[in-house]
């Protein structure tokens, strides 16, 4: 903190609390800028805010003025709108700018002034993280940096060409990062594309349009990173001025609007700032503790479960094999599904009887080649270990590496993950009208009837409230993902956000600071996961009464009970549910009745199959891309759109999906179907093609022709 000149009475305070950090300037009663400081709180803000304080106890302070809201304040405080504020810094500062560039911890926007430094307009950032300052506290948090200062140290010491990595999601950035650092690329690079990820995100964003008018001043505690400053101007083209007390602005503009009505010719009363900061109060609770589920008890399904850990295969993560109980032993010929999803993979044998005999479960770890091998192997060790042969009649693959994996190991059948996963639901439960999936970074929604799909959603651009996002969390916490349930189930649990892993990082570290319990805060993240699946994925309207929960996700019954709670319905969870993708697969290909299958065999295992690396273009997501090559046939996975490799733009994974009222449409239209002209004398029929009669056209055509 810097305090200049020696009276000091008389003293405005400028206090901004922000989401990470706090700025408190000081203005005297000549309206001159006397001191500042900024520090980041991790969540203690008042502790935080005391100390800071602790300072001015000794002075007469005449006020305090915020940009942030009085919530944080026991005492009168005057609270300013923060782009009011912003200006009254600019025109204090006799910055004569056109454009301020604000980028906060949680948001960001571009305001624009005229000539005369008045108010035009303001574009807005979105309430994706994507893009501000706490994304880039998490990633620095991850990377084992210092702060984000650290980060941008690193970055600007960066001469390598950078990794592309996915800034839009905390989740998925995570994913890249083990990628780029398997590729051996250097920390420095690593922090250099965060930062120029982030730049990317703002100006997609804000400059989409228009190159914003300069001068172009930054305001924000991004502004302290040169790194970010440096990629925004090498977008835009221009410079961007950074003032020595950019991320003090909003403060000092708060100050000095205070400073303006206060009447500077009257002996004003000094406000004592002894408990000016708030305390925690009573603790509030806004969810009811959460009560065992009456889930399914179908857990007796299970003969044996292990662990494997591969000893040929080149794969880190162990796999968990289910061997389920059968009505009675015979051959051992088997269909072959397999799952390879972004987080995990899968694979059921089942039998000839349509009875799944064993199930196996890894984790991806952005390797699908090496995790199927690694499945390939222990169902080898199971064979050995049970001393029988397994044949297979044929194999079948669904998820995100479906098309990737199927032409590596000559799968017969590869099958869009919402059919697979309805299969599934279907044989564990005919009466299934709903299919609540909550995979590792997608979530799905989908409703059935009589076994058909009607209508389905899934969200893929968000990870919030999907299973990376509870383990990331988890891990915060210091949390194992086995004890989840259990501390979680019966507290109660306040309000947190629910719509990024970035906002909800920065509401545990708030909570817990308030005095609010690790299990409390558990509850939070159960309540927050199931809150975002209902506004964002699934229409909570049209949510059946025979619910299936379906994902490895929902093993945590503490996420089932929360479901249960807020539905009033009992949830449907089978001890299949980890293996439901794959299981559809098996129980398509035995409806399938292929005579010949082009299934490789479990040996390739033992084979090593070389595979490389590319970055998608086509758009900001920069997914990264393995590439096989087989039998002079290029495979690839990792894209997080619906494109296949020789696709060459980019493809929604909508447009893949089964759309029910285009087909019906179709089948309405159909070919032109021109009625025969009668005779002469014959009678010509004409019909509205409107309203309820649109319906019935094939009928009458058919009738009448």
């Amino acid at each position: 903190m810097s305090e200049g000149g020696a009276n000091n009475n008389g003293l405005i305070l400028g206090i901004d609390v922000g989401s990470v950090s706090i700025s408190l300037v000081s203005v005297d009663r000549e309206g001159h800028l006397k001191g500042h400081a900024y520090t980041l709180h991790k969540g203690n803000i008042r502790e935080t805010l005391d100390q800071l304080l602790l300072r001015y106890m000794n002075h007469q302070v005449l006020g305090v003025a915020t940009p942030s809201g009085k919530s944080h304040f026991n005492k009168q405080v005057e609270v300013y709108d923060q782009q009011v504020a912003i200006m009254e810094a600019v025109d204090f500062l006799k910055l004569n700018a056109r454009s301020i560039l604000h980028v906060g911890a949680e948001r960001f926007y571009l305001m624009e002034l005229d000539p005369q430094g008045k108010y035009l307009q303001t574009s807005h950032s979105s309430s994706c993280a994507a893009g501000t300052g706490s994304f880039l506290d998490q990633q620095a948090l991850r990377l084992n940096l210092n702060n984000t200062g650290h980060l941008s140290d690193m970055a600007l010491r960066n001469c390598s060409p950078v990794p592309d990595i996915a800034a839009r999601c905390s989740v998925f950035a995570k994913t890249d990062l083990i990628h780029a650092q398997q590729k051996g690329y250097g920390l420095e690079a690593i922090c250099d594309s965060l930062c120029k990820g982030l730049a990317d995100n703002i100006s997609d964003t804000l400059f989409n349009k228009s190159v914003p008018v300069s001068p172009i001043f930054m305001s924000g505690g991004v502004a302290k990173n040169q790194s970010v400053v440096r990629h925004l101007q090498r977008i835009i083209g221009k410079e961007i001025r950074i003032h020595p007390h950019s991320h003090h602005l909003p403060a000092i503009g708060a100050a000095r609007l205070l400073w303006k009505e206060l009447d500077n010719d009257k002996n004003l009363s000094h406000i004592d700032l002894t408990n000016m900061v708030s305390d925690h109060g009573r603790l509030e609770y806004f969810y009811e503790p959460l009560q065992p589920s009456e889930t399914t008890g179908q857990e007796h399904l299970i003969k044996e479960q292990y662990i494997h850990h591969p000893s040929v295969t080149d794969h880190t993560a162990g796999i968990q094999v289910d061997r389920f109980k059968l009505s009675s032993a015979e051959e051992m010929q088997f269909y072959l599904g397999i799952d390879v999803g972004s987080t995990s993979t899968k694979a059921v044998m089942l039998n000839t009887k349509g009875e799944p005999y064993a199930g196996f479960y890894t984790y991806t770890l952005g390797q699908p080649l090496k995790a199927v091998q690694a499945l390939f192997e222990a169902i080898d060790h199971l064979a050995q270990t049970t001393g029988v042969t397994f044949q297979f009649k044929s194999s079948g693959t669904t998820g995100s590496g479906r098309k990737f994996i199927a032409g590596i190991i000559g799968a017969d059948h590869d099958y869009d993950e919402i059919t697979a996963h309805a299969r599934a639901a279907y044989e564990l439960n005919p009466k299934t009208d709903t299919i609540i999936e909550i995979g590792g970074q997608d979530a799905k929604f989908t409703r059935m009837k009589d076994g058909m799909v009607t209508f389905s959603h899934m969200n893929t651009v968000c990870a919030a409230g999907t299973g990376s996002f509870i383990e990331e969390l988890a891990g915060r916490l210091g949390v194992k993902l086995k004890d989840f349930e259990s501390l979680a189930m019966g507290r109660q649990a306040p309000l947190a956000s629910d719509r990024c892993t970035v906002f909800m990082e920065r509401d545990i570290n708030q909570l817990l600071s308030k005095g609010y319990s690790v299990e409390e805060v558990l509850a939070t993240v159960i309540h927050s996961v199931r809150e975002n699946y209902l506004k964002k994925v699934a229409s909570e309207a049209h949510i059946g009464d025979h619910i299936c929960f379906q994902g490895a996700t929902a093993k945590n019954r503490a996420l089932a009970a929360a479901f249960e709670q807020r539905l009033g319905k009992s949830i449907f969870i089978s001890p299949l549910c980890h293996l439901t993708g794959a299981l559809g697969t098996a129980l398509l290909l035995k409806e399938e009745e292929d005579k010949q299958t082009g299934f490789r065999g479990i040996d390739l295992y033992r084979k090593s199959i070389p595979v490389q690396t590319e970055t998608c273009e086509l758009c900001l997501n920069h997914c990264t891309i393995s590439v096989a090559g087989v039998n002079g046939e290029k495979l690839a996975y990792g894209f997080l759109c619906g494109r296949d490799y020789e696709t060459k733009k980019f493809v929604s994974k909508a447009q893949g999906r089964f759309e029910l009222i285009k087909e019906r449409k179709k089948l309405i239209r159909g070919p032109e179907r021109k009625v025969s002209r009668l005779k002469k004398t014959g009678t010509r029929v004409g019909m509205p093609a409107t309203l309820h009669l649109t319906e019935d056209l094939n009928y009458w055509t058919s009738f009448f022709r």
